[in-house]
């Protein structure tokens, strides 16, 4: 993808998702595998959760 065409929540968002492909992670195991700040991807996370896109387990962990 070009440089021109990126949109920065867009890539943080999929770089989530891309991650949480290996399985479900902890907020902090999001955060150290995107390079995000836990803020950041704990705002993202629940985005995603609330889209239907992530599901958030009883223990807190997140997966697709």
């Amino acid at each position: 993808m070009e440089q021109g065409n990126r949109v920065g929540v867009l890539d943080k968002s999929v770089a989530l998702l891309s991650a949480l492909e290996l399985g479900p992670l902890s907020l902090a195991e999001l955060a150290e595998a995107t390079g995000l700040p836990k803020p950041t991807a704990h705002r993202l996370a629940l985005a995603l959760v609330g889209h239907g896109l992530v599901h958030r387990e009883e223990s807190g962990l997140f997966e697709l």
